[in-house]
């Protein structure tokens, strides 16, 4: 073998290895693409949930305005929801809010009569379905965090992802 074709054979190995790295990357951006997704579907369904707060606080005020201490807890989370727009790492502080905005639902124990009332129903509707959409946009999240995650455990992946700083993402339910 004489040296030109030695360095072509290096020059072709070093091509073949770099075509091998990008085609890993590129699926490890996929998947990172993906996560960044399905967390920008959570916050849209979000920012829909702080609009039906800003309605369940005029609601309240009219309706039941010695409910003052709710209406706090309610402008609590919509405050944790602001910081998960400004702050991704911030699902799990979002979680512990996320019961406060759902015990909107139980007033009706403490109110029957609201039972009757028709800004109520169709703002408890409203709720209900947000809701659905936001626990379905989590666990999307989360199984998107999980693909994520499981490709990261390969040894290239792994070292790939630590060369070009990908993120580790924490999933919202576990």
């Amino acid at each position: 073998m004489d040296s030109y074709s030695i360095i072509v054979l290096i020059f072709g190995l070093l091509i073949i290895i770099a075509l091998i790295v990008v085609f890993f990357l590129n699926r490890l951006i996929g998947y990172q693409n993906k996560v960044k997704d399905l967390f920008a579907t959570i916050l849209e369904y979000l920012d829909a949930r702080m609009k039906l707060i800003d309605e369940m606080i005029k609601f309240i005020s009219s309706e039941l305005n010695y409910e003052e201490n709710f209406i706090k807890k309610l402008e609590q989370t919509k405050v944790s929801i602001q910081n998960l727009f400004q702050n991704s790492n911030s699902l799990k502080e979002f979680k512990k809010y996320e019961k406060e905005f759902l015990s909107f639902l139980t007033l009706e124990k403490v109110y029957p009569s609201l039972k009757k009332n028709k800004k109520y129903l169709a703002l408890k509707q409203e709720i209900e379905l947000n809701q659905e959409r936001v626990v379905y946009a989590m666990d999307s999240y989360d199984k998107g965090v999980m693909d994520y995650n499981d490709y990261q455990k390969k040894k290239l992946i792994r070292f790939l992802a630590r060369v070009f700083h990908f993120p580790k993402y924490d999933y919202y339910n576990k």
